[in-house]
């Protein structure tokens, strides 16, 4: 689920990154063109600035377009800024959730590996008191034996005891 996530993270920031880079080439480009125009009508302003007239109204309505052209490529410049601003801040966005699935990533790898340890531990713990239950029951059994055979003595002790008193009673 975090593998997905953070892959998703990833396409997206790669997909940002291309977006930004070819909103910045198309930004260089329209910069390129807006200096072109403008060195264009400078250079035909100027050559037919010599003209008559009616030259001289037709520079003016050229000059009026050529700044129409500037107005109009420099909004789009300002527009294209802003949104590369924009996907700036969305990849950073998308930088810090990348970051933080790794850290989720890492405190669960953590989590798991410090299970696995405890469930060691518990199995070893478990396999001691197996053993210590076995020894009790051995050693259980060994006592019981030992008492019987104390049981045993002790009665075969009183009946010779008794055999004797008879004995001495009797001789």
């Amino acid at each position: 689920m975090m593998e997905e996530l953070l892959q998703k993270s990833q396409s997206e920031r790669a997909e940002l990154q291309e977006r930004v880079a070819s909103l910045g080439k198309e930004m260089e480009s329209l910069q390129g063109k807006h200096q072109d125009e403008l060195k264009l009508v400078r250079s035909e302003l100027a050559s037919q600035a010599s003209g008559s007239s009616d030259i001289s109204q037709q520079m003016k309505d050229e000059f009026a377009d050529a700044m129409e052209k500037v107005r109009t490529t420099t909004e789009q410049k300002n527009m294209l800024s802003k949104e590369m601003e924009q996907l700036k801040n969305e990849m950073a966005e998308l930088q810090r959730e990348v970051t933080s699935l790794r850290l989720n990533e890492a405190t669960a790898n953590v989590l798991v590996s410090e299970a696995k340890q405890k469930i060691d531990i518990y199995n070893e713990l478990e396999q001691d008191w197996q053993k210590k239950q076995l020894r009790m029951s051995e050693r259980i059994e060994e006592l019981s034996i030992e008492l019987e055979q104390a049981k045993s003595r002790t009665e075969s002790e009183e009946i010779d005891a008794l055999r004797r008193e008879v004995c001495v009673s009797i001789c």
